[in-house]
């Protein structure tokens, strides 16, 4: 019995670990998907063109997290991203997940769909619900310029 909870403990480590990691990979994709879109070549050519549209003229301050205790903050500021592993009190929205692998569910497994997840009672959503709506089609953009979905 003491071998499964502690095999458990590590399981539930580890996708803490990868959890917060997947998520600030996804933001320092789109943080640098972002400053290449501003150059000359690729704002004129390439999958990225354009891209850098999609913040130019945007604010907004995003708080992820779970109850579990990881969080990670992105403040969008006019095409600067700043993104830092800690809460906040000032955000614009902030979008709390029951668990590491809900949170891990809506980034990697569900296609970015916050519907389900409500539905299920995994996620709790306070402030402007349209800048969950951005980012969602932010990281969405980003993954069909890249290949990653059609």
């Amino acid at each position: 019995m003491k071998k499964d909870t502690a095999t458990n403990k590590i399981v539930e480590d580890l996708r803490s670990l990868l959890t917060s990691k997947v998520l600030k990979a996804l933001l320092v994709i789109m943080k640098r998907a972002f400053e290449a879109s501003e150059g000359n070549i690729l704002k004129q050519y390439g999958p990225l063109k354009g891209f850098h549209r999609n913040l130019d003229n945007f604010r907004g301050y995003y708080l992820f997290g779970t109850f579990d205790g990881t969080f990670i903050t992105a403040r969008f500021d006019h095409g600067k991203i700043t993104i830092k592993e800690e809460t906040c009190e000032d955000w614009d929205v902030r979008v709390m997940f029951r668990s590491d692998a809900s949170l891990l569910d809506f980034l990697v497994f569900g296609r970015m769909d916050i519907l389900k997840p409500m539905l299920h009672n995994d996620v709790q959503i306070d402030g402007n619900v349209n800048y969950l709506a951005k980012f969602g089609f932010m990281a969405r953009d980003l993954l069909v310029r890249s290949g990653l979905v059609k």
